[in-house]
């Protein structure tokens, strides 16, 4: 067969195995080694099985069998690389029992690692737990967890070095993810910004209003060392791992002139940590999201100037908290000649309304369009005299003096 059609036999013994018999096969691991590894497998079976079981039930010593030979074969692949010689002079120089608790050792020092971004110090299982399981699973499902594990500890390490860097201890991060703390770091210094600390809430609306207004430097979007400059170097791929999605996915979000700030606010807050508020904070907050709602009504909140703009987006006419009594005619007779589209007002208000507004803001327009409805398309008021003097009582119509 030529070296072109030469196939490659995948060999799914367990690497102990494979080692074992690559030592006793060129003649690096002798009888009498062989001996020792076959007298030493009983009591590490029967010491594995009582650990998780019992040594008197079979299916415990049969489960037992297969941990060992997986810690043994983890530790020897982690060892040598999966270099076959090495991993052979291993077994011939120290105990069988010895590599056992290799493996061990490095099963407790993944169970160390943290699962997952969050900083603080959380498990989701006892070390026992986690051994019971992770002694069945491969080395090469061992060495995927282990690389997820140290990303999620590289990422935590970067969160509270920029953290530290604005005055907060890691103690203040307990439970957050490290990646919204990243995010808000970053966006901080690519703004420009000459404040240090981490926002909290009314201070990351006025940020990214701000940022709306005058933009980002094109170099910021650009260059990593323009935000990462001062941070160690083992942080600075995280670092433009998630200035590049902020830079993909946020920026258009927060320079897009159609969204309103208050939508956008309440997009963003999802993806970026946020120092705890306190009631000033939350005012600040609050007005802040609220100016293009101000704007579009006029700083006005009562029910009547409200239902008045409503009444004016669902009709397809300019949007006024007030009318006349011949504009408010003028919009009837326009609805029952060309009809009415209330749907437009929820979604004026999920546009423009603060968040926690938009429920009673719906809610009230519901409530007024259900009876306003009959009159509105009521073809027998031909003078307007019924449909006026609802409206009259439930929006702003300027009577005539």
């Amino acid at each position: 067969m030529s070296d072109n059609s030469t196939i490659s036999l995948y060999d799914s013994r367990p690497f102990f195995e494979k080692a074992l018999h690559f030592g006793a096969q060129n003649g690096i691991i002798d009888t009498d080694r062989i001996n020792a590894i076959l007298n030493d497998a009983p009591k590490g079976m029967i010491q594995i099985a009582d650990f998780f079981g019992s040594q008197y039930l079979r299916p415990d010593v049969e489960s037992a069998q297969t941990r060992m030979v997986n810690l043994v074969s983890l530790y020897l692949e982690e060892k040598s690389g999966g270099d076959l010689t090495q991993a052979a002079h291993s077994l011939r120089d120290h105990t069988f029992l010895s590599h056992s608790r290799g493996g061990s050792e490095l099963l407790k020092k993944l169970f160390a690692l943290p699962e997952d971004a969050i900083i603080g110090s959380h498990r989701s299982a006892e070390l026992k737990d986690f051994l019971e399981k992770w002694s069945l699973l491969t080395p090469a499902a061992y060495r995927k967890e282990r690389k997820k594990r140290i990303a999620a500890q590289d990422e935590i390490a970067a969160a509270i070095w920029l953290a530290e860097q604005s005055g907060m201890r890691a103690s203040a991060l307990e439970d957050e993810a490290a990646e919204l703390v990243i995010r808000s770091a970053i966006l901080l210094r690519m703004s420009g910004s000459q404040t240090v600390a981490l926002p909290n809430a009314g201070e990351f609306a006025q940020l990214i209003d701000t940022l709306r207004t005058k933009g980002i430097a094109a170099a910021a979007t650009k260059r990593a060392r323009v935000i990462a400059a001062d941070m160690p170097e083992q942080y600075q791929l995280i670092v433009e791992r998630m200035r590049r999605k902020i830079v993909k996915t946020d920026l258009p979000e927060i320079l897009d002139p159609a969204t309103t700030l208050a939508a956008l606010l309440n997009q963003l807050k999802q993806k970026y940590y946020l120092r705890t508020e306190d009631p000033d904070d939350v005012s600040n907050f609050d007005a802040i999201v609220a100016k293009d709602w101000v704007r579009v009504t006029e700083g006005k909140s009562d029910s009547d100037s409200l239902l008045t703009l409503f009444l004016c987006l669902a009709a397809g006419a300019p949007p006024n908290i007030k009318l006349s009594e011949k504009a408010a005619r003028d919009i009837v007779r326009n609805i029952r000649d060309e009809g009415i589209r209330p749907e437009r007002v929820p979604a004026f208000i999920h546009q423009f309304a603060p968040f926690e507004m938009r429920e009673d803001l719906i809610a009230l327009w519901e409530d007024f369009f259900n009876e306003a409805e009959k009159y509105l398309l009521d073809d027998w008021d031909t003078k307007f005299l019924q449909v006026l003097s609802f409206l009259q009582d439930n929006c702003n119509i300027v009577k005539k003096s």
